[in-house]
């Protein structure tokens, strides 16, 4: 998506001026443009995921990046509306994912899904928890 960004205290913003001056970067002191490059980084983090060697995968329970994000976002406690701004879709499309999900999980409400999604280790960034006695 980009090449290197260093964000201090969301007040100063270092980017590279060139790939040809790989010692240089251009200091940006602007806080709308500060802010700019805070939220892209943002948004790209949300829709990351962990890059591991193939040979140490496990087999995915989650079928697609996209629904990994909203997983995710939806064990932290995102609202539906800021899981769709996050992810750049509708809040309808955002509901149609998490309801597929909740049906394959066998979840009957949207706290018992974050449980399962949490406690079954369905992201594979995180060892499964086990359940309560």
């Amino acid at each position: 998506m980009f090449d290197r960004l260093i964000i201090c205290d969301r007040t100063v913003a270092f980017i590279p001026t060139s790939s040809s001056y790989e010692q240089e970067a251009l200091e940006i002191r602007d806080p709308a443009v500060v802010r700019f490059l805070a939220n892209v980084f943002d948004h790209a983090w949300a829709r990351g995921i962990p890059a591991t060697p193939a040979r140490d995968r496990r087999p995915q329970l989650v079928a697609s990046d996209l629904e990994r994000a909203l997983a995710r976002m939806l064990i932290t406690g995102y609202t539906e509306e800021k899981i769709a701004r996050d992810l750049g879709m509708s809040r309808r499309t955002v509901a149609d994912h998490t309801s597929r999900l909740s049906r394959r999980l066998g979840s009957t409400s949207r706290a018992q899904l974050g449980y399962l999604i949490a406690t079954r280790g369905l992201l594979g960034d995180t060892p499964a928890l086990s359940p309560a006695p």
